[in-house]
């Protein structure tokens, strides 16, 4: 066979020969540490490798990379293996983390270093709320980030207040700075509420309801990210302007600072046109 012409298009290596053209799969032309020969062509004159990722057994999957010689690869973002802590990946010894800086000058495989972890389950009480298992380094915390459990891990039910997450005694908050040396459930905590219902009076236009605690104010009730005061009493809308909130009357506003919510009370927004 004699190649007349050669081109690479995307991960493609394309030949033409004696008047019919010929495709190769780059991941296949350059998946060993001995180059491909196509028609007399060594394939290392074309200047790419494959760096390929073995994260292993039961974690996520990362795509090989093609790498134009004397290039460095690319870090892909770390895989994922449950009960797992990435480390690094490795090339020879496990014991040296593979550099990205480092130029590639012929194809390799990187191998993933796992560190068994401490899995934090969740029980929430609730079918319809369900969250992720955290996978937390051994001596870690849950105050430590990545692992602070801020959103998704504060949760709403309608109707319960969600207070905090315990791990043996209900009437005990787990204390998130608690070094982990093994795996754990927290369940989470509730208290009974009244619902806070919307109405914006705009098609299309809609608040979620949200529970509070007995006896509180609209103003001081404080939800997942704020007080319902300063996330609530001001809303907007294209073309319209927000004057307050009205329990039955309108033109008669709900006193957010000082009534106390005993009860569950539908919110209706007043407004008035640009």
């Amino acid at each position: 066979m004699r190649i007349t012409r050669i081109a690479r298009i995307g991960n493609y290596l394309l030949t033409i020969s004696d008047g019919f053209i010929y495709s190769y799969d780059m991941d296949q032309v350059m998946s060993g540490d001995t180059p491909v020969v196509i028609g007399g062509l060594d394939t290392r004159l074309l200047g790419v490798y494959t760096v390929t990722f073995e994260a292993g057994d039961d974690a996520s999957t990362v795509t090989p990379e093609v790498v134009t010689a004397g290039q460095p690869a690319v870090k892909p973002a770390d895989p994922v293996k449950e009960g797992y802590i990435f480390k690094y990946w490795y090339k020879g010894s496990s014991a040296v983390a593979y550099n990205f800086d480092n130029t590639v000058r012929q194809s390799f495989t990187l191998y993933a270093l796992w560190e068994k972890g401490c899995v934090v389950s969740f029980d929430t009480g609730y079918n319809d709320i369900t969250l992720e298992p955290l996978t937390v380094a051994n001596g870690d915390s849950l105050a430590v980030n990545p692992y602070s459990l801020d959103e998704p891990y504060s949760i709403q039910e309608e109707g319960f207040v969600f207070q905090y997450w315990y791990l043996d005694d209900e009437n005990t908050p787990y204390y998130l700075n608690t070094p982990l040396a093994g795996d754990i459930t927290l369940t989470a905590k509730w208290l009974p509420g009244y619902v806070i219902t919307f109405d914006m009076g705009i098609d299309g236009y809609t608040l979620l309801p949200l529970t509070v605690l007995p006896g509180v104010t609209f103003y001081s009730a404080s939800n997942l990210t704020g007080t319902l005061h300063d996330i609530y009493a001001v809303p907007n809308y294209n073309g319209y302007s927000f004057i307050g909130w009205y329990l039955d009357i309108p033109g008669v506003f709900y006193d957010v600072y000082s009534t106390h919510i005993n009860g569950d009370i539908t919110l209706h927004a007043e407004w008035v046109k640009n």
